[in-house]
C-alpha cells in the first residue's frame, strides 16, 4: 500500500530542484526570518495542506490532481531548459501548472479567505436596516457562521464591529481552483510559437544560473 502524502507542497519539489545547487540544497527566505539552507523536500510545504475530511473520511482529490499537473509540467520544463520546442498540448500543460502555482501558495489562499470574508460581511451590512431581508440572508448563511446565534444577535455583533472570516477548507480549495481557472483562461489566449518575449521570460526564470 502506498504511503499517504501528508507533507503537501505548495511549491512542487521538482520545481524547487531547479533552484538547488550541485549538493542538492537551495536557500529559503521567509519574511521576518533569516535565510536558511534547505532541500526541496523540506521546503514550501504544510501538513495536509490540500486535504479535506468529512464524516471521518479523508479526501485527497485536490492533491492527486495537483500531482498530475506537476507530472505533466515536469516533462515540459526540461525541454524548455534545453531550448527545445514544445507542442500545443505541452504549452497547455505548462499554462495549467503556472496557473495552479499562482493560486495554491498560502498568500493567495489567505487573500481569497479575506476577500470572501469582506464580501460576506458587506452583504449583511447592505441589508442591516432591513430586518426581514437580514433574517432571510442569515437563514441562508448561518451554516457558515461559527457559534450558536440568532439573526438578531448576529446583527448586533455586526453593529458593534464584528466582521466575518472565511475558514472553510472546502470553500478555500474551491476558490483556489477558481482562481487558477481564471488565470489559465488568460494564459490560454497566448500561443507559445507567437510569443518570443514570454518564451524568453519563462526561460530566464526556469534555467538555473
Amino acid at each position: 500500500m502506498a504511503t499517504e502524502n501528508r507533507r503537501q507542497h505548495y511549491v512542487p519539489q521538482f520545481y524547487l530542484s531547479y533552484f538547488s545547487d550541485k549538493t542538492g540544497y537551495l536557500w529559503v527566505y521567509e519574511t521576518g526570518r533569516s535565510p536558511r539552507r534547505s532541500r526541496p523536500e523540506e521546503a514550501a510545504h504544510q501538513r495536509d495542506y490540500y486535504a479535506l475530511e468529512a464524516a471521518g473520511v479523508r479526501n485527497n482529490l485536490v492533491d492527486d490532481y495537483l500531482q498530475g499537473s506537476e507530472s505533466a509540467a515536469a516533462n515540459v520544463l526540461p525541454r524548455l531548459v534545453a531550448g527545445q520546442e514544445i507542442s500545443e498540448n505541452q504549452w497547455s500543460d505548462l499554462c495549467t501548472f503556472i496557473s495552479l502555482l499562482f493560486a495554491r501558495v498560502p498568500a493567495a489562499r489567505k487573500y481569497a479567505d479575506r476577500a470572501y470574508g469582506v464580501a460576506a460581511t458587506n452583504r449583511f451590512l447592505a441589508v442591516i436596516n432591513d430586518t426581514a431581508e437580514f433574517s432571510r440572508l442569515f437563514e441562508r448563511s448561518k451554516h457558515r457562521i461559527i457559534g450558536p446565534t440568532t439573526a438578531q444577535e448576529f446583527r448586533q455583533k455586526l453593529l458593534e464591529g464584528y466582521r466575518l472570516d472565511q475558514d472553510s477548507q472546502y470553500h478555500n480549495l474551491v476558490t483556489m481552483l477558481d482562481i487558477a481557472q481564471d488565470a489559465l483562461e488568460l494564459l490560454a489566449k497566448f500561443h507559445w510559437e507567437s510569443q518570443p518575449v514570454m518564451r524568453s521570460c519563462l526561460l530566464r526564470q526556469i534555467i538555473r544560473s
